[in-house]
């Protein structure tokens, strides 16, 4: 180990943006697949570990939604989370913001309550066991709709101290555009949108889309940090944006209108 990567390892670390179901290694991924007895298109660990070389982000959610298949029990969401937080203690991590995503699993029919008693269980005794302290944060999946991420906020409810925040691009909304192709690169981008500032991501690793940030937001998919084209600046009304946020998280999708003045 060279001088810098020594010192590096041996600095106290804070984790703060960690999807738990993307820890899942290949011989993990394989143990529980034979645990619950499912079938994986791999032949071998070998096989698994070089598909994580993934050339495109459909080659990624493929492997993301094929490790996501295997856990479906309580003790599957407590392996997972017990195996990262082994390695992140190895690797000096004093302190990990936990990212976890229910919508992936209940989907399935996996029950709310084993995916988050069992990496909550994981944690705790991380803290106990290891001296890592943590944090959970809950994620909606933004292909389902508003309607579907209610019903996960309803059953998330009962567990509401033992969850910090629940996410959805920070505090901004979205509008949807799918495969649109606007023939548009990226100019004057940005991930860090003030609120009012309104980005329009052209497409690639995720969906076109516009954001619309009502507060702080870090813009970024479950393929990592995105970045927007900062296209139009809201100058009058500031102050309702928080109002028009809130609106959204409570009921739903709004109507919105673009008008050329």
């Amino acid at each position: 180990m060279s001088a810098i990567a020594e010192f590096i390892q041996g600095l106290p670390k804070a984790e703060l943006h960690v999807h738990i179901e993307g820890t899942l290694e290949p011989e993990m991924m394989f143990a529980l697949a034979r645990r619950n007895g499912i079938s994986l298109p791999y032949p071998s660990v070998d096989a698994l570990r070089a598909a994580y070389t993934f050339q495109s982000l459909q080659e990624f959610l493929d492997l993301y939604y094929q490790g996501t298949n295997v856990l479906r029990e309580r003790r599957d969401f407590y392996d997972l989370t017990w195996a990262y937080m082994k390695k992140a203690k190895m690797q000096n991590v004093r302190h990990a913001e936990v990212f976890f995503d229910p919508q992936a699993h209940t989907r399935r029919g996996v029950r709310f309550t084993e995916v988050i008693e069992g990496i909550d269980e994981a944690l705790r005794d991380a803290r106990n066991r290891l001296g890592v302290s943590s944090k959970l944060i809950l994620c909606f999946l933004r292909d389902l709709t508003a309607q579907d991420a209610m019903a996960t906020l309803d059953e998330a409810l009962p567990y509401k101290e033992r969850i910090i925040h629940v996410r959805w691009s920070g505090e901004g909304c979205w509008i949807p555009l799918g495969d649109l192709d606007l023939g548009l690169g990226y100019e004057n981008h940005t991930s860090h949108p003030a609120p009012g500032h309104l980005l329009l991501y052209p497409g690639g690793i995720s969906e076109t889309e516009i954001l619309f940030p009502y507060g702080s937001t870090l813009f970024s998919s479950k393929a990592g940090q995105l970045a927007g084209n900062h296209f139009a600046t809201i100058e009058d009304g500031l102050e309702q944006l928080r109002e028009l946020g809130s609106l959204v998280v409570m009921k739903g999708a709004q109507d919105i209108l673009f008008e050329a003045v």
